[in-house]
């Protein structure tokens, strides 16, 4: 064995704070793409919460496997997509008002 390798101590603490970083990546991520955390308002995350329950109701009836994953790929990007164009809008909105006034 090499001098140069690192002790067997050194390669589990190093796999340990490793494991420890992708937990809080995933964790992160999980957030992130949450339908629930993706929009802001409340009657908006409701809508999501119902519309989640009807697309996977709808592919579970069509026997599709992974159904509750699938809505929430269909639903979340779907929402978020609605958000970020009735913030422009309402944005926009506001910005003829001031410049009319």
């Amino acid at each position: 064995m090499a001098s140069s390798d690192p002790s067997p101590d050194t390669l589990e603490s190093d796999i340990e704070a490793t494991r420890a970083r992708l937990a809080a990546t995933i964790d992160q991520l999980a957030y992130r793409a949450s339908p629930k955390t993706i929009v802001k308002r409340r009657w908006a995350q409701y809508l999501v919460v119902v519309l989640v329950a009807i697309v996977e109701t709808l592919l579970r009836l069509a026997e599709v496997i992974y159904a509750p994953f699938y809505a929430l790929t269909i639903v979340g990007p779907a929402a978020l997509a609605i958000e970020i164009w009735y913030d422009s809008r309402t944005r926009a909105q506001v910005t003829e008002k001031v410049v009319a006034a």
